[in-house]
């Protein structure tokens, strides 16, 4: 798979408001494969801004809704603002709490998706409470926002503070709304499972 054409949304959250130098060498070795990279953050000190301003779109918002609320705000931005959108870009959505990945590793995890037309995916699944596709990755074709339920099922992210509110909402939720949907889901990492 070309990575030309695709869009990561990065869901950044540090209580000190730091950027984990990992975390700043895969922007900076992303932003060669990517054609735009969105950091949403909670926090994030003037500072630590100028690491990879050069890299990506940094866009701090307030601290609640966790990663779901800051893959909505990307998305939104996405959707709004770049006018090359058509059916055949991706989007990547991930979690800056796994950036322990080594990028050259998880780029070659990419590359391996081949068929992304109707199809959702993610690093892994979990069983804890109910299966489910865990939020620390999704992968999906643009062409999904033209289902209008997918596209509300975004828009209606709403800004709650209980993590497990979340989880039930939108974790649980995000799994449930793609099997309504019909729309395939798939792991990568499928000895986790």
């Amino acid at each position: 798979m070309n990575l030309d054409g695709k869009y990561l949304i990065i869901a950044h959250y540090h209580s000190g408001g730091l950027i984990r130098k990992d975390l700043v060498e895969l922007v900076k070795h992303f932003n060669r494969e990517f054609t735009k990279i969105l950091f949403i953050s909670t926090k994030l000190n003037f500072d630590e801004k100028k690491k990879i301003n050069k890299y990506a779109k940094i866009i701090v918002r307030p601290n609640y809704g966790y990663d779901f609320y800051s893959y909505k705000v990307g998305i939104k931005y996405l959707l709004d603002n770049e006018k090359k959108l058509n059916d055949n870009k991706l989007i990547f959505l991930m979690a800056s709490s796994l950036m322990y990945f080594n990028p050259i590793k998880l780029l070659k995890e990419f590359n391996k998706i081949k068929k992304i037309h109707n199809k959702v995916y993610t690093l892994s699944k979990s069983w804890e409470i109910q299966e489910h596709f865990q939020s620390d990755i999704f992968i999906f074709s643009i062409n999904l926002f033209k289902n209008k339920f997918f596209l509300k099922w975004w828009q209606q992210i709403r800004k709650f503070k209980s993590r497990q509110l979340i989880i039930n909402k939108y974790e649980l939720g995000f799994t449930e709304m793609i099997r309504k949907l019909d729309i395939e889901g798939n792991a990568l990492f499928k000895e986790n499972i």
